[in-house]
């Protein structure tokens, strides 16, 4: 039934987070950034769901995530620290992601 497929879906999605959390705490960036290690796996959470119908590329996502954040934090953390910092009414910041990766530090953003 559609209501038995819903809960199935959703406690895979639960089983990965616990997962991914394992795969984050393998790298460095667990010690020197927690809080935003974990608001990263509630994000990549909501891209399990988005990708529900797209597995191949949720594996793909999955199996980089941890890595890449760890490499990419640095970055974002620069960025959130730009962003929040600015004056709002000066123009709007445009960033080129053009590492050519897979693109998860620009999904990341």
């Amino acid at each position: 039934s559609k209501i038995d497929e819903k809960k199935s879906f959703n406690n895979r999605v639960k089983v990965e987070a616990a997962w991914l959390k394992k795969q984050f705490e393998a790298h460095e960036v667990w010690k020197r950034n927690p809080s935003l290690c974990q608001r990263t796996i509630r994000l990549l959470q909501n891209w399990h769901v988005d990708f529900k119908d797209e597995p191949d590329t949720w594996r793909r996502i999955k199996k980089r995530a941890a890595k890449e954040f760890n490499e990419s934090e640095p970055f974002i953390c620069y960025v959130m620290n730009l962003i929040s910092s600015r004056d709002p009414s000066l123009a709007k910041i445009s960033i080129v992601d053009v590492c050519s990766g897979f693109g998860l530090s620009s999904m990341f953003l």
